[in-house]
């Protein structure tokens, strides 16, 4: 995620400033995150599928002005709105983390089958696959994290990561991160009136998702 710090100005444009939302404190926004892993025929972990659900707030100003037929947005503003998303999100790294068991980081190398809809409740969902590059082929174990380092976007995990055509001995387990520390308590307090954090700050409120497919897991 190293180049993730150099275009949050730009995401934040988008997330905020374009809709008129004027925020003051960290994070700004909130987003409920649904994982599945995606696995190939010899059971090496190929692909992600995230399925994002905004907050009704930032959902409400993202959708002024959106076309709209009946009363509902119109599948090609939609689709507009969601190249416009994805273009920034591509930038931001896709706010995640994906280490294998070797420790080098598994690259995103695009996005497949983008959806952008809008919920009952008025939400905005944005759906896609994100396929894995790794320099090692074969991978079987990887931990996983979706987190903004600047903590402007706060992504909640809502559970286990699915597994899409897994071998049978998979596991998934998310594990949530430990409680704030006093001096980092402190930094969200003071990003109230600073509005900056650490660069990394985000990650130290990440749950992580481990899959591991080893045949004997260590």
């Amino acid at each position: 995620m190293a180049r993730h710090a150099i275009f949050n100005v730009s995401l934040v444009l988008l997330l905020l400033l374009v809709s008129g939302f004027q925020a003051r404190a960290h994070p700004h926004v909130f987003v409920d995150v649904d994982i599945e892993v995606g696995f190939d025929p010899e059971g090496s972990i190929k692909n992600l599928r995230f399925d994002w659900i905004f907050d009704d707030m930032y959902s409400a100003f993202m959708m002024q002005g959106v076309e709209r037929s009946n009363g509902k947005p119109t599948a090609a503003a939609l689709e507009k709105l969601a190249d416009v998303f994805m273009e920034k999100i591509d930038e931001a790294d896709y706010f995640t983390s994906a280490i294998a068991a070797d420790g080098h980081e598994l690259q995103i190398t695009g996005a497949l089958d983008v959806q952008l809809t809008l919920t009952d409740a008025k939400r905005l969902r944005l759906a896609f696959t994100a396929p894995l590059r790794s320099v090692v082929g074969h991978v079987e174990k990887v931990s996983i994290q979706v987190f903004d380092p600047q903590y402007i976007l706060a992504f909640k995990v809502s559970s286990d990561a699915r597994l899409a055509s897994a071998p049978l001995h998979c596991t998934s387990l998310m594990t949530e991160p430990p409680p704030l520390t006093a001096s980092d308590a402190l930094l969200l307090n003071d990003s109230v009136r600073t509005n900056v954090l650490d660069p990394n700050f985000g990650s130290r409120l990440a749950s992580k998702i481990i899959v591991d497919c080893r045949a004997s897991p260590k």
